[in-house]
């Protein structure tokens, strides 16, 4: 029951991620081209990040070491993409492809981040 507890945070992001995606879109910076993609990538990062610590922690059987990443990035990737398909049928807002580009980047920086963390955290241990 611990271990699972550990999914908690990435699944209640996840959730809000996806009600923050089909409101309405905020206006952003007057001038400021393509800053809502700063925003994507900033936000699926937090998600692989939450996804990688997760995976890590939570013990999941046949799910360690390099493969916490990639499998961290596929759940934020697809649901980054999954969004973007949702929001091409919830008008106002519009599915895009560079949206779920910045998406998978994000996601694939957040799990490296932590990737690369736990392993410099070891690396400093064992010294």
């Amino acid at each position: 029951m611990k271990n699972i507890l550990f999914f908690v945070p990435p699944l209640a992001y996840m959730l809000l991620i996806f009600e923050l995606s089909l409101r309405p879109m905020p206006g952003f910076a007057p001038g400021v081209q393509g800053i809502d993609k700063l925003y994507h990538l900033a936000g699926y990062a937090v998600m692989g990040l939450l996804w990688a610590r997760a995976l890590a922690k939570g013990r999941v059987k046949g799910v360690y070491g390099n493969r916490i990443i990639i499998v961290s990035f596929m759940i934020s990737f697809l649901f980054g993409v999954f969004i973007e398909v949702c929001q091409a049928y919830a008008p106002p807002r519009e599915g895009d492809v560079f949206d779920a580009v910045a998406n998978g980047l994000g996601a694939i920086g957040g799990a490296g981040v932590f990737s690369w963390y736990v392993r410099r955290r070891e690396t400093l241990r064992c010294s």
